[in-house]
């Protein structure tokens, strides 16, 4: 709970309390908000429609965002008591600790998820996508459609049947693929890999799992997570918030992607990050973080699901949110 200062050198604020409550389940939610007894609530996008009629509420759309959630796909895993790799290797059964090594493993599953569908039927169209790391409007964004990739079945065909020299394709994998519990977005975009994959090759058996957030991280951290959905929110309005943390060697989510990745990353992407966070020259950083953007591209370093526009939704007794 949050209590007014009386004695702010700018005045008292016009709230005497606020009080802030953690629920996690939406119909909860919902709940307190129909009843009143919540004045702003988070609305998941997948939710807005329960709402968008509902007597008294107020629903404020296309908001503008600095945030965007990927599925990262790391090079190299701790196989040391990790039982989210099945057998441990490429029989069907599992997949080994460097399955995302090869980098037709990850363009086939770059081109197999169905972004556009994805952003219109579960987000109702309140979202874009990213090429890369770099969400709209900062330095590294483009329209540029040769850094996107396209949900294409026959071109995930052909990417798969490469990986592992072709092994893959014919003796199959079986694996967990990760989101945090009670985010549906998220969940739905896991169950689509899942699907979209077993379509591609039945032998190919994505079961998606949600886990509580503390469980989540300890298993990031250990660098146990195959595959597994998150975002970023900016820290502060500048592509370097989003280079070293999705991209660098050390950086908040990449530096846990494996050795294979983060060697690769320091003699590939870190002195670009570095270069660009040095120059004074704009044009220069923007040429650094488009070079970025498509690094990131061709290496399919991961799967860059969408940038969401923002929606806020309150009773409509509250006066003053900007």
């Amino acid at each position: 709970m949050l209590e007014r200062f009386e004695e702010h050198w700018r005045g008292p604020a016009q709230l005497k309390e606020v009080v802030y409550q953690y629920v996690n389940e939406w119909t909860t939610r919902k709940l307190m908000l129909q009843r009143g007894d919540a004045d702003i609530v988070y609305v998941p996008v997948t939710n807005m429609q329960e709402v968008m009629e509902m007597e008294g509420v107020e629903l404020i759309a296309g908001l503008p965002t600095l945030s965007n959630t990927v599925t990262n796909m790391p090079w190299t895993l701790n196989a040391e008591g990790n039982a989210n790799l099945g057998s441990g290797k490429l029989d069907g059964e599992g997949i080994p600790p460097d399955f995302f090594s090869d980098i037709h493993v990850r363009k086939g599953f770059s081109y197999l998820f169905p972004y556009d569908i994805f952003i219109e039927k579960s987000m109702h169209g309140q979202a874009k996508r990213n090429p890369g790391p770099f969400p709209d409007p900062l330095y590294g964004y483009t329209d540029d459609p040769e850094l996107y990739y396209e949900f294409n079945i026959e071109k995930a065909k052909e990417e798969f049947q490469q990986a592992w020299g072709g092994e893959l394709w014919e003796k199959g994998c079986k694996f967990n693929i990760f989101y945090n519990e009670g985010n549906d977005v998220r969940k739905t975009a896991c169950d689509m890999i899942s699907t979209y994959a077993k379509i591609v090759n039945p032998k190919f058996e994505l079961t998606p799992v949600g886990v509580q957030w503390s469980s989540y991280l300890k298993q990031f951290l250990a660098e146990q997570l195959p595959m597994y959905t998150i975002g970023w929110l900016a820290d502060y309005p500048h592509p370097h918030n989003w280079a070293p943390t999705y991209l660098g060697s050390n950086g908040t989510y990449s530096a846990y992607y494996g050795k294979a990745y983060t060697e690769w990353a320091k003699e590939n992407v870190d002195p670009l990050i570095d270069k660009a966070l040095k120059s004074t020259d704009p044009k220069e950083q923007e040429s650094i973080y488009l070079e970025l953007t498509k690094i990131a591209h061709d290496q399919a370093v991961a799967l860059y699901l969408y940038q969401p526009i923002g929606i806020h939704v309150q009773r409509d007794w509250v006066k003053g949110w900007y």
